[in-house]
Parts: structure tokens; C-alpha cells; sequence
């Protein structure tokens, strides 16, 4: 089941994602404390764990994600670990970079 938290921020990001023996480029669409949205083929298995590697971005790590729905085009994931320090940045980027947005119900680490 998904438990969304925070508003999303749509984002264009280009990250690896690596199942099993396997990688795979995926698009990340959309972006939250809880979560996000990858446009990939990746397989499509409900609860599947799977590894996002943000190594494009400076001295972003890999993290762990499970899967827990699954579209035509992509693949909606929950972070293993809830607001992961390396989301809380790049949320805090897409809410500075966009000076008339709403402030989001993210949580920003202090």
C-alpha cells in the first residue's frame, strides 16, 4: 500500500536503477519526502525493492526504494528510509528555484 507524504515536486532527473543483476536509466517525473515517480522499463513487481542511484547529482547516494504501483510508463516507489537527507535537499532546491510556489508540507532537516 502507498502512504504519500509531502507535496510532490515535479522534477526532470536522470538516475540509474539497479534490480537484481540489472541497471536501468530511469526519468524521475516527480519527487517527495515519501517517495517518487520513475519513468523507466524496470519490472513491475509490487513490492519489489529496488536501488536509485543519484550519482549525476554532487555527493548524492544510492538509495533504496520499494515499488508500489506500477503505470504503462514507469513505476511509483517509496523510499526505504522516510525523508531520506538527500531528497530533503533537492526539495528544498525545487522549492527555491520556484519563488511563487506554496511551500510544501516536506519536513527540511534542521
Amino acid at each position: 500500500m502507498e502512504h504519500r507524504w509531502g507535496q510532490r515536486h515535479q522534477l526532470q532527473y536522470t538516475v540509474s536503477v539497479r534490480v537484481g543483476g540489472w541497471r536501468a536509466v530511469a526519468q524521475v517525473k516527480d519527487i517527495s519526502a515519501s517517495g517518487a515517480f520513475l519513468q523507466c522499463a524496470v519490472p513491475r513487481d509490487q513490492h519489489m525493492r529496488i536501488c536509485v542511484d543519484f550519482s549525476g547529482a554532487q555527493r548524492q547516494p544510492v538509495l533504496t526504494a520499494q515499488v508500489v504501483r506500477s503505470t504503462d510508463c514507469g513505476v511509483g516507489i517509496e523510499w526505504l528510509e522516510f525523508a531520506p537527507e538527500a531528497v530533503l535537499r533537492m526539495l528544498e532546491g525545487a522549492e527555491t528555484a520556484r519563488p511563487s510556489a506554496t511551500k510544501s508540507g516536506a519536513r527540511v532537516a534542521a
